[in-house]
């Protein structure tokens, strides 16, 4: 479902962040054809160096050892398949115009797992705004290295404030909470307006 939702084309650049064994990652190579490029990024050395030897046959795809929290290069959609607390300016910096990018918003329910929700968010075709979409509920393993605290905590009581919640967009410029803000973080707001 979420790999449908980026609506990847041939020819696009793709990240993957949470690559693991490089199931999804295939996947997403075979979407973009030998004419795009995809780059996995998994914390996990021993889950990066499988993905390597699994993805070895597929020329277009980069696999690397990391947090992904850095980004090279702009990027036509990206996928995190980690829990996190809000997406890195990184992350939203490298999306193309029309970009897309799919992450897990989580609050940690113990070390390793969190719930929350999918969401989309889609760069307009100029500027610094993003359309944003609840895609649905998700239990995922936490991210490592890509999660804050203080983030966390406020992106719970969000959830706890109103769980079904219907965004609209993502807000980066410097305004005042008010009631369309659902999650106002310092320099991030995920609004319902």
């Amino acid at each position: 479902m979420v790999i449908d939702r980026l609506a990847l084309k041939p020819g696009e650049r793709v990240v993957h962040v949470g690559c693991g064994t490089g199931y999804y990652t295939a996947v997403m190579a075979h979407c973009v054809g030998a004419s795009g490029k995809v780059t996995a990024i998994e914390v996990d050395a021993a889950l990066a160096a499988e993905a390597r030897a699994n993805l070895a046959s597929i020329r277009w795809v980069a696999v690397h050892h990391g947090d992904g929290r850095t980004i090279e290069g702009d990027v036509d959609a990206m996928l995190v398949n980690a829990g996190v607390t809000h997406p890195l300016d990184s992350w939203l910096d490298a999306l193309r115009p029309g970009g897309r990018l799919a992450l897990p918003l989580t609050v940690a329910m113990s070390s390793t797992i969190g719930k929350g929700l999918l969401i989309l968010l889609t760069r307009a075709s100029a500027g610094d705004e993003f359309e944003a979409r609840v895609l649905g509920f998700v239990a995922i393993y936490n991210g490592i290295g890509l999660r804050d605290d203080a983030a966390g905590r406020q992106l719970g009581a969000a959830m706890q404030k109103r769980p079904m919640v219907s965004l609209t967009r993502l807000r980066r410029d410097a305004h005042d909470a008010s009631p369309s803000c659902w999650l106002h973080l310092d320099g991030m707001c995920l609004s319902t307006t």
